[in-house]
């Protein structure tokens, strides 16, 4: 019995290896060749202007936001302001 079990269970590793070998070869053979240095330089370039591009981005956005903040501020005391001074008299 136990040697039957044993010849199975070798079976199921032989298995798992044998198909974790053919992914690890799809692996190495899906990447391919190593890039060339230009590649890696002009990839290091389009990196570096998408980041500028980035940055500016970023920084107009947090000028509109603290724009639309001051506006928002303003309006509401504004609008509290008015609101407060527009008392009944009797």
């Amino acid at each position: 019995m136990r040697g039957g079990e044993g010849e199975c269970e070798s079976e199921r590793e032989r298995e798992g290896r044998e198909a974790l070998g053919s992914r690890r070869t799809e692996k190495i053979r899906s990447f391919g060749e190593q890039p060339s240095t230009r590649d890696l330089e002009q990839r290091y370039g389009d990196l570096n202007a998408t980041v500028s591009r980035l940055e500016v981005l970023v920084t107009s956005l947090q000028d509109s936001n603290s724009a639309a903040s001051s506006r928002f501020s303003n309006s509401t005391a504004s609008s509290s302001l008015s609101s407060s001074t527009k008392t009944k008299t009797p």
